[in-house]
């Protein structure tokens, strides 16, 4: 027969994953946006170094003709991508501040690699915003638990 301590913790477990899975929602979907913008900077240094992309399309032509400047802050997108998707599912306000940093850096680098605004541009704004909203989840998520468990409502 369980003891009576094993029925709290599992009242206290119940708690924290619904906590869990609230906060999820929002910072997991930026976390998947920002993530699969991340790909093609962090593949990028593979036609850097070796030209694998044909000057067909008047967009390569004009990315392989930049400078290293840009070339490498496309390059630091990925890793700032990365570092925003790993946050935002463990600390969903450090992720919304490099989520914003990403943003930053990936829109007007986009728009000097590639001489245009692209879908990616505005989805990395997307991924801003849903990423706020996955941090006012994760507060109120955060206050329900702490006020459930001072109040001493559902624990026994």
């Amino acid at each position: 027969m369980p003891s009576r301590g094993s029925g709290r913790l599992a009242q206290a477990l119940a708690l924290m994953s619904a906590a869990i899975s609230q906060r999820l929602g929002a910072s997991f979907a930026a976390s998947c946006i920002v993530g699969c913008l991340a790909i093609g900077p962090i593949v990028f240094p593979i036609d850097w170094l070796f030209h694998i992309l044909p000057d067909a399309f008047p967009v390569v032509q004009r990315m392989h003709g930049l400078g290293p400047l840009p070339k490498s802050l496309w390059v630091l997108c990925g890793l700032l991508g990365v570092t925003a998707a790993f946050l935002l599912l463990r600390r969903p306000l450090a992720g919304f501040i490099v989520c914003v940093l990403f943003a930053g850096v990936y829109v007007p680098t986009a728009l000097v690699l590639w001489g245009q605004v692209t879908f990616g541009s505005w989805a990395a704004i997307a991924a801003v915003i849903v990423a706020g909203f996955g941090v006012i989840q994760a507060r109120r998520a955060n206050y329900s638990l702490k006020r459930t468990a001072a109040d001493g409502h559902g624990v026994d």
